[in-house]
């Protein structure tokens, strides 16, 4: 596996789209200090997945994005893109190159690509297990990095040996599947006491649902019964409706007849109408005795009607005065009677008190027994 080139944009010193090819044999890239060389290794570093902003050199990841200059504007994003050749005897795939692309936002959304395709970090990670490839693996060499390794102890050198040995795949899997069954054991705890808790909302659910099917038949009962009410109803209605409709024939029949006897007497009235004349010339006459007798009548009436009038009110005077003996009778008999009710009623109550403190007795003897057994069953559990 050869590393061909390497392609910069907006990562740190790199304000434009720089691309770096490397050639078979040793390359070394030569400047004077701070020009951005060790940029290009906290490059390959970042790409490959580093999250410490301290082995990046940098206090916030944000930093490194290219920030400007007096006269170049900041970016708003970083992107570095790593191309391997002839990784088909080393890698898990079927082509002879690869790039690993990594951009980074100013808002702090990042995103990883394999051969432009988006893809998460993990993916990165297993894909260069046990090649010596990585953020920490032996083949990025910092300076002292070498002083660093020997300097440290055994089990710290231990994982280099194992990157080597090509078994940091399968030890970092067993990691995984130990995480993994911690995990699950947790998961089968909640089970256990979802379980429990799903086996008292079942019995109660069950209660809930015996009760709901014996509503359900009451109700079932009660809609018959009220259908059959309405029933009933509606038969009573349409015989009343029928009896209307008998009756309606029967007034229009009466109606005709009246109607047919009314036009007679038009007709007849018509006929005799001088006779009629001579007859309301008459009640005209007749009208006006009448008027002369009814003012007699009226003014006898008025004084009669003063008479009686003095009579009425000392009948109810009268009246008055017997109807209020009669009510304070009465009200003297319901005093009685009340008082009566009452004696019997505060005899029944001193008599329910016996009986309700009888109870209370037993209850506490029975609650005193229950308590007893309690205190056994806790002894023999």
């Amino acid at each position: 596996m050869f590393l061909k080139s390497i392609e910069l944009f907006g990562f740190k010193s790199f304000p434009e789209k720089c691309k770096i090819d490397f050639q078979a044999g040793i390359s070394a890239i030569l400047g004077p200090n701070g020009c951005g060389k060790s940029n290009i290794l906290d490059a390959i570093k970042w790409v490959l997945g580093e999250q410490s902003t301290r082995n990046l050199r940098a206090e916030r990841m944000e930093d490194v994005i290219f920030n400007g200059t007096e006269t170049l504007k900041p970016l708003n994003v970083a992107e570095v893109t790593l191309i391997l050749s002839d990784v088909g005897s080393v890698l898990p795939v079927d082509m002879s190159e690869i790039s690993i692309k990594r951009r980074l936002f100013r808002s702090g959304e990042s995103d990883y690509f394999i051969n432009n395709h988006p893809v998460k970090l993990k993916e990165i990670k297993e894909l260069f297990y046990d090649t010596g490839i990585g953020k920490t693996a032996y083949s990025i060499m910092e300076q002292g990095k070498i002083d660093q390794i020997l300097s440290n102890k055994p089990e710290d050198r231990r994982s280099i040996f194992e990157e080597a040995a090509g078994i940091t795949k399968y030890k970092i899997k067993g990691l995984e599947a130990e995480r993994k069954l911690e995990k699950t054991e947790d998961n089968m705890k909640q089970v256990e006491n979802i379980l429990i808790e799903v086996k008292r909302s079942y019995d109660s659910s069950k209660i809930q649902t015996e009760k709901t099917h014996v509503y359900r038949k009451l109700k079932n009962r009660m809609f018959e019964s009220e259908r059959d009410l309405h029933l009933l109803k509606l038969k009573s209605f349409l015989e009343k409706k029928n009896d209307k409709e008998e009756q309606l024939n029967k007034y229009t029949k009466l109606k005709n007849d009246l109607k047919t006897e009314i036009d007679n007497l038009n007709h007849l009235r018509e006929k005799n109408l001088d006779v009629i004349n001579a007859m309301e010339s008459k009640l005209v006459r007749s009208q006006q005795s009448l008027y002369k007798l009814g003012m007699d009548i009226n003014s006898k009436e008025n004084h009669i009607s003063l008479l009686e009038e003095r009579y009425r009110e000392v009948e109810k005077q009268v009246a008055s005065a017997h109807a209020r003996e009669k009510e304070i009778r009465e009200k003297i008999d319901m005093l009685k009677k009340q008082r009566e009710e009452r004696n019997h009623a505060l005899t029944d109550l001193f008599s329910r008190i016996k009986e309700i403190e009888k109870n209370i007795e037993n209850f506490r003897k029975s609650i005193q027994h229950s308590e007893e057994e309690m205190r056994n069953n806790e002894v023999e559990i």
